[in-house]
């Protein structure tokens, strides 16, 4: 299952730098093609792979509201996901 996620990411990056590198016009569709296409392996690995209930948690899209600050560390506040439950603790810079 890793590999797919592997094929994804090396389709999505040669995409990436096909659009960048080159000017011609059917270069730029074939790396459109390959972005969407790698864009699309990682999704359907994340779908298989991650076991959260929501569909958009389990390819990455949380939806995050903050909590409360951290009791250890002042500056640190505490975010969880709506859908999920799952917490992330973020460090505040000064």
């Amino acid at each position: 299952m890793k590999g797919i996620q592997l094929a994804g990411s090396l389709l999505l990056l040669t995409g990436i730098l096909l659009l960048l590198t080159l000017n011609h016009k059917v270069s730029s569709v074939m790396a459109i093609v390959l972005i969407i296409a790698g864009v699309l392996c990682i999704i359907v690995y994340n779908l298989v792979i991650r076991k959260e209930t929501n569909l958009l948690c389990r390819i990455g899209l949380h939806k995050y509201n903050h909590v409360g600050w951290d009791e250890e560390i002042k500056s640190r506040s505490i975010y969880r996901c709506e859908r999920c439950q799952k917490e992330k603790k973020v460090m505040r810079a000064i």
